[in-house]
């Protein structure tokens, strides 16, 4: 019976038998307890890690990552596309949450090293590609979590249906101000 109290014993004044001491622990920044969220729920709960620059994503993004955008400006036609982006995929500018990366091998050429990935925003995920050459340039200065704005060519993949990005630049939120 020591220690045990019921929800109508809750109003009384109840001393549990306890020595115990917490210790202090220091608190959580708000990123932090947001990935926390994540990590438990799957979602973000009570904010999320995009809020803060959301200025940025309306002024420098051409879209979002919401499925039917990403759609709409697959379906550029033939002539914007070779006036002014090449043949292969459209131009966007997006931002996000970097969810992940990870190096990859070249098959063709073992010296060289692709990068891969997935983007987050506040309306949808998309797989991100980084050619050899940018992932060099960039794999040491961008990790989970990071909040990015970068540009690349919107294209789908190999035998889907489903869109990736091939990276051709990355700006870190807090530098996107003072770059672009």
């Amino acid at each position: 019976d020591t220690g045990q109290v019921s929800l109508f014993d809750m109003g009384e004044s109840v001393q549990l038998a306890s020595n115990e001491k917490l210790e202090d622990a220091v608190e959580w920044s708000y990123i932090e307890c947001l990935n926390k969220e994540r990590q438990v729920l799957g979602l973000y709960l009570s904010g999320h890690p995009l809020e803060e620059y959301r200025p940025e994503l309306r002024g420098f993004t051409t879209c979002s990552l919401a499925q039917s955008e990403l759609e709409e400006i697959a379906q550029t036609p033939e002539e914007e596309k070779a006036a002014g982006f090449g043949n292969r995929g459209v131009a966007v500018c997006v931002g996000g949450i970097i969810m992940r990366t990870r190096s990859l091998q070249s098959k063709k050429d073992e010296t060289k090293t692709f990068g891969a990935g997935e983007l987050q925003d506040f309306h949808g995920e998309i797989s991100l590609f980084f050619p050899a050459d940018i992932w060099e340039q960039y794999r040491d200065h961008i990790g989970q979590d990071d909040r990015v704005l970068l540009r690349g060519k919107l294209e789908h993949q190999r035998d889907s249906s489903a869109f990736q990005i091939i990276v051709e630049k990355i700006f870190l939120m807090d530098e996107v101000r003072y770059k672009l």
